[in-house]
């Protein structure tokens, strides 16, 4: 009977010894899988570095203006089986709006009649458009393609005027010329007379010169010296400088830096 207590009690013992072993290990596993969970918890994400986009360059910018015209240059070009004469071009910010116009220009036949076109940079710099100008409208540009020309700001229309002379001539005997103030604003070219010559013969070697300036709805008779002193008058009543340009022609092709030493020179005349 001793010895069967004895049996039970070691039986007992085993299952009990059973169980507290696998107690044991739940709570070791439940420990390492909660140590498991919380080291993954703790750590850090790895770095993911994102790829910066590129910046594009500002098409405001005169240097990508000029690349514009570069690319839309078969807007611009005058093609050379329709001239007579040659045409040269000039890059300019004539009424200072900060968008780059290229001008065409060519002075033929013995009349002295100046051929020309002019494109600006579109207001959000993607484009080029051609501007209004006399020559649209059966006139002609005066004599434009001048290293230099006298010029002035006109505080009161806010204004840039570029002063060229426009000659005409009939045959031997007849001169005209107009001093004009040329002004482009809003897409559009004008040409304001502020005097007129008139050279001719009346008779075999003896020539009669006769000026004018505007006044009112007609002109008055006034001297040479004062015709002579009217650019310089013009001036002196606004704020004058002396506009610079550099014409160049296509024989070697459209270029960036064709395009961009003309543009200097026409910049120079504001520093």
């Amino acid at each position: 009977e001793h010895m069967g207590l004895l049996a039970q009690w070691m039986k007992n013992a085993s299952i009990l010894s059973f169980f507290a072993i696998i107690a044991a290990s739940s709570l070791a596993g439940g420990t390492l899988l909660a140590l498991l969970l919380l080291s993954g918890c703790s750590s850090k994400p790895s770095h993911v570095t994102e790829t910066e986009a590129p910046t594009l360059p500002d098409p405001s910018t005169p240097q990508e203006q000029i690349k514009l015209l570069v690319r839309q240059a078969d807007l611009w070009t005058v093609p050379s089986g329709e001239a007579a004469e040659t045409y040269y071009y000039a890059v300019t910010d004539m009424d200072r709006n900060g968008r780059l116009e290229i001008w065409a220009a060519s002075t033929q036949g013995t009349g002295i009649y100046t051929y020309g076109t002019v494109h600006e940079v579109s207001a959000d710099y993607s484009d080029i458009h051609e501007c209004m100008t006399p020559c649209k409208q059966d006139g002609d540009l005066p004599e434009i393609i001048m290293d230099s020309t006298p010029a002035a700001y006109d505080a009161d229309s806010g204004c840039y005027d570029y002063l060229f002379t426009n000659d005409t001539r009939n045959g031997a005997a007849e001169h005209y010329q107009s001093i004009v103030a040329l002004r482009l604003q809003d897409g559009v070219v004008s040409c304001t007379t502020l005097a007129n010559s008139y050279d001719h013969w009346i008779d075999e070697g003896q020539e009669e010169h006769e000026y004018a300036i505007p006044s009112g709805d007609s002109f008055i008779q006034v001297s040479a010296e004062q015709y002579a002193s009217v650019m310089r008058d013009y001036q002196a009543d606004r704020q004058g400088f002396t506009a610079s340009f550099k014409w160049f022609t296509l024989e070697d092709g459209v270029s960036e830096e064709l395009l961009g030493s003309s543009w200097d020179a026409f910049l120079s005349s504001f520093q």
